[in-house]
C-alpha cells in the first residue's frame, strides 16, 4: 500500500501568529491557510445545512524528524465568500507531542515513527450552512496561545536553542488522520 501523508516545516523562530489575539468568539482566520507551515483540508461545499454540536475527537498520524513538536487541530467554517471562522478556543486545540500520554511525563518523540496523536477534549456547536465547506487546519504552533515548541526537546525555561522540525501527517488506509464530529440530525 502506498503512503500518503502531508508536511510542513515548523519554525519556532517564525511562529504561526493569531492574528486576532484580543478577540473572543469566531475570527476570519482565511489568511493563515496562505502560510506553508499550515496544512489545510477542506471538504466540498455542503450540499444542505450541517449541525455539529458536542464533543470532538482528532486523531492524527503524525511524523517528526525533532524529538517534540506541537499538533494545532482547528475546525473552521469557510462561507462561499471565502471567509474562514475559528470555531474552537484556542489552546482547547493542542497537544504537547512529548505530553501525548497523559499522567506519564514528557516523552521525546523518536525521528522516523510515526505516532497516533489524539486530541479527545475538543468541542464546538455549529451549523454549517449550505454551500459552506469545513476546513481542518493542522500546524504546529499558534502564539500567543501557547508558548513556541522549541523542536528540542527541551524546556523553553531551561534553554534558548531551536531547531526547526519536519512534520508529517498521515492520511492513507492504514493510518487515517481524522476528525470525529458529533452530528446532530436537524429535523
Amino acid at each position: 500500500a502506498r503512503e500518503s501523508f502531508r508536511e510542513f516545516v515548523s519554525n519556532p523562530a517564525d511562529p504561526i501568529t493569531d492574528p486576532n489575539p484580543p478577540y473572543s468568539g469566531p475570527q476570519d482566520y482565511r489568511e493563515m491557510a496562505q502560510r506553508s507551515d499550515v496544512l489545510v483540508y477542506d471538504s466540498e461545499p455542503l450540499g444542505q445545512d450541517l449541525e455539529v454540536t458536542g464533543p470532538i475527537t482528532a486523531e492524527i498520524y503524525l511524523e517528526c524528524d525533532a524529538p517534540d513538536t506541537d499538533l494545532w487541530v482547528r475546525l473552521l467554517d469557510v462561507a462561499p465568500d471565502g471567509a474562514a471562522l475559528n470555531l474552537m478556543s484556542p489552546g482547547l486545540d493542542v497537544l504537547r507531542a512529548s505530553y501525548r500520554q497523559p499522567g506519564r511525563g514528557p516523552r521525546r518523540l523518536t525521528p522516523g515513527r510515526i505516532y497516533k496523536l489524539q486530541l479527545p477534549n475538543l468541542v464546538t456547536s455549529n451549523l454549517f450552512r449550505r454551500g459552506h465547506r469545513l476546513r481542518v487546519q493542522i500546524s504546529s504552533a499558534f502564539f500567543p496561545h501557547f508558548s513556541r515548541n522549541l523542536h528540542t526537546g527541551e524546556r523553553e525555561t531551561e534553554s534558548a536553542a531551536t531547531r526547526k522540525a519536519r512534520v508529517r501527517i498521515y492520511h492513507d488506509p492504514r493510518r487515517p488522520s481524522r476528525l470525529l464530529l458529533p452530528v446532530v440530525e436537524i429535523p
